[in-house]
């Protein structure tokens, strides 16, 4: 299942709607291992909302990721990063390799649209993605007490960069959705 973002003619507030897609335009299959690749590496990034009043804010989430290369976190919804995916879903990410030169920097840049989970299958299939991914931080009591109480959030690509400096300084490879 997939979400797209939709903007009513009556110019309210942008609404979420999940859709099954069938798309023409697939994602090159090198260009998604590479991503799927780099995105199980690592389980932290930052992500950027738009706040009710339309500045930009952005935060650190753990994340893990499903085949279709959507993204998701556990949060609170009074964070407000929430708040603010609740006003407007439109959202970005980006991931980087821990590295410390230039030459060796790659990484990913996504844009997409997030939303809180309300559905209770979708929720138990990122627990256990989250479950699988975050096994030694999920050993920790803390965690486990987030995990009964928080909700997940999942973002949606709409567009991605991977960055990779090791194979031409300023190297890049995209895709749209």
């Amino acid at each position: 299942m997939h979400t797209r973002l939709f903007y009513p003619k009556n110019n309210t507030k942008p609404q979420i709607v999940a859709m099954s897609l069938t798309t023409t335009n697939s994602i090159d299959p090198a260009l998604k291992t590479k991503i799927t690749d780099f995105l199980a590496a690592w389980k932290t990034g930052s992500l950027a909302t738009l706040t009710p009043d339309g500045s930009p804010q952005s935060c650190n989430i753990m994340y893990v990721h499903d085949d279709d290369l959507n993204l998701y976190w556990i949060s609170g919804t009074q964070s407000a990063h929430s708040v603010a995916i609740e006003s407007d879903p439109r959202s970005a990410i980006t991931i980087y390799a821990h590295v410390n030169s230039a030459l060796k920097n790659h990484g990913l840049q996504i844009r997409g649209t997030s939303r809180l989970i309300t559905d209770a299958d979708e929720y138990k299939t990122v627990l256990n993605l989250y479950a699988k991914k975050m096994a030694q931080p999920l050993a920790r009591p803390i965690i486990k007490q987030l995990m009964k109480t928080q909700p997940f959030y999942a973002f949606t690509p709409t567009w991605i960069r991977f960055c990779d400096s090791r194979v031409k300084f300023g190297f890049k490879e995209e895709h749209t959705f």
